[in-house]
């Protein structure tokens, strides 16, 4: 199998490259991202050979999935499967058009060079968040998401088999752009004076990374044109802040802020970073709210299709921990 992975380079996405690397049935993956992204990560993956470009430009997005030697050189060989991880998390109005182009814009990118080279199957990397009713005002990200997730379905046909995997809060090694690492930083710092008043599903990232080669391996008659919910633990914010803490040996917040008074904050802070720090918030208005609601997700329909399987908790935050602490994070 040759394995094209679109925003290979990320937190899922170098998990991804190692479930492909130590599988016997992928013997090439092409790595799509932008250029001068971080590529450290790939190194131990020989089956991978990186190729940069833009998510938004149609032309990098067909070259990308075009036929290619493998790395060991010979003849170009065609792409069997994509994974469309590449997407923008950004919370901040003035990266709203951008973000829409990258989620929304480069899906469609994909889905049209993925149906122009014949590629099979195309497994889309979506969110739980779009299941999200009503999806929290101002949540662009989210709507974004939805948005791409049903364009990327409605392609599924006997020619393209399509999949939609809806992953929860990804948590596990290889976060160097510390997404969820930052909250093990500031806990340790004492940087955290709250919590939010809402929850989580807490998702193992290797397990999430496992069920796109399940995905791509699996029956298209079973798996076509259908999401599954890759969630995890459901708890709230407040026992994962209190988990983290213990692992950082400080004592946790103790305020759990309402989501009026969250929400309150981050329209102080975005307005902040808007018109005088023009450096991306912490927060904004719309992540606040979507943090006040506790988000559950039924992960059974993976569980019985993919054999998806979660880590115990307690896990899943080790494996995060010692990988920050391993290569110099805290």
């Amino acid at each position: 199998m040759h394995a094209a992975v679109t925003g290979g380079t990320g937190f899922l996405g170098a998990n991804l490259a190692q479930v492909l690397e130590a599988s016997d049935a992928v013997a090439q993956v092409t790595v799509f991202g932008l250029p001068g992204s971080e590529t450290q990560y790939l190194a131990p993956c020989a089956k991978a050979t990186f190729v940069a470009g833009d998510i938004t430009d149609a032309e990098d997005v067909a070259a990308a999935l075009a036929p290619r030697p493998p790395p060991g050189g010979g003849n170009p060989v065609p792409i069997d499967v994509v994974f469309h991880l590449c997407g923008d998390t950004s919370f901040w109005k003035p990266l709203y058009a951008r973000q829409a182009a990258i989620n929304i814009g480069g899906t469609r990118n994909v889905i049209a060079a993925a149906r122009a080279a014949g590629i099979p199957r195309l497994i889309h990397t979506s969110t739980a968040d779009v299941e999200l009713e009503p999806m929290p005002a101002d949540y662009n990200y989210g709507e974004t998401k939805r948005e791409a997730e049903a364009e990327a379905l409605a392609a599924d046909s006997p020619l393209m088999c399509v999949v939609a995997l809806r992953p929860g809060m990804l948590v596990g090694p290889y976060d160097f752009t510390l997404q969820f690492g930052r909250l093990f930083i500031n806990l340790a710092a004492g940087d955290v004076p709250a919590i939010p008043c809402g929850g989580t599903s807490v998702a193992c990232v290797r397990a999430v990374a496992a069920a796109h080669l399940a995905a791509a391996t699996a029956p298209a008659d079973l798996v076509g044109g259908r999401a599954f919910a890759l969630g995890g633990h459901n708890v709230s914010y407040a026992e994962v802040f209190a988990a983290i803490a213990r692992r950082v040996e400080v004592p946790p917040p103790r305020c759990v802020l309402p989501q009026f008074a969250l929400v309150g904050y981050a329209w102080v802070v975005e307005l902040w970073a808007t018109w005088v720090s023009r450096v991306h918030p912490e927060l904004n208005p719309g992540q606040a709210r979507y943090m006040s609601i506790s988000h559950e997700v039924d992960s059974s329909g993976a569980a019985a299709a993919l054999g998806y399987t979660v880590p115990t908790l307690d896990d899943i935050l080790d494996s995060a921990h010692e990988w920050y602490v391993a290569n110099g994070f805290m």
